[in-house]
């Protein structure tokens, strides 16, 4: 018997968009409110009690702040998930549909782990970075002055840091 996840999306940036269209393209059911980075759990606490007991939910980088099903499945890494070691969330939503991530979405999982040094540990091209990066950005509305402001401030306190 197939199982019957539910899936709950947390804050958009490029990995989640990539896990929406893995949902989508699966034909399975999620929710997603358009949230931001520290999207919380209670966000969606309406639809898990509307929850049936065969359904499995799977949260997906949602800060934990309500109660849950004992049956959940929890998808994230970061904070304590976090570790060269550990799958991220788009490995972890893969391995429960049982998929194989194309050269993209290895990419842009890869970001989302390590950001630049990632996908140098995969030999991504200079062409392959700056899609990458792209799509983050589109991803979060970030613009290309934010972009210039965040890289500026990065740098210098990497600088006064030494």
């Amino acid at each position: 018997m197939e199982k019957k996840y539910k899936f709950f999306l947390g804050g958009n940036d490029a990995e989640m968009e990539i896990i929406r269209n893995l949902l989508k393209e699966n034909k399975q059911q999620f929710y997603e409110k358009e949230l931001t980075w520290g999207a919380k759990l209670s966000e969606y606490k309406t639809e898990i009690e509307n929850l049936t007991p065969e359904q499995i939910p799977v949260f997906i980088e949602l800060a934990l702040d309500i109660s849950y099903p004992q049956n959940s499945i929890i998808v994230d890494h970061h904070n304590q998930n976090s570790g060269a070691d550990k799958k991220t969330s788009i490995e972890q939503v893969a391995d429960l549909l049982n998929l194989e991530l194309s050269r993209e979405q290895q990419l842009i999982s890869a970001n989302d782990r390590d950001m630049f040094k990632g996908m140098q540990l995969l030999n991504a091209s200079n062409e392959e970075i700056e899609k990458v990066n792209e799509l983050e950005k589109k991803a979060q509305n970030i613009t290309d002055e934010d972009y210039k402001l965040a890289e500026k401030y990065y740098y210098r306190d990497k600088i006064s840091c030494k």
